[in-house]
């Protein structure tokens, strides 16, 4: 598969997962799309649950944001927006912590 067909599979599942959302959700996460990419390159965090051939990817911005990417096989997955929801955060901590910036 080359990179172009791989970068259009993955917006076709991120696509598909935004459309399920309710509108207030769907603008709230969507502004966060630029967020994506600096997670992935500087995260705070990065969690294997090997069972899943998973890694997350944590990141925290102002007003207490925390951006998590879900990377699957290599290949994005997803992206979750979250604020103020410490123990939801804490839960996803789970499996080897590969990298902690602190």
């Amino acid at each position: 598969m080359n990179d172009e067909m791989k970068n259009n599979d993955i917006y076709l599942s991120l696509k598909e997962k935004l459309e399920k959302l309710e509108l207030e959700e769907l603008r709230f996460k969507v502004k966060y799309l630029p967020c994506i990419e600096d997670t992935l390159k500087n995260p705070i965090e990065k969690w294997l649950q090997k069972e899943a051939n998973t890694v997350l990817y944590f990141n925290k911005y102002e007003n207490d944001i925390t951006i998590i990417v879900k990377v699957i096989d290599d290949v994005l997955d997803d992206f979750e927006v979250i604020k103020d929801n410490y123990d939801y955060v804490n839960s996803l901590r789970r499996g080897i912590l590969l990298y902690s910036k602190s």
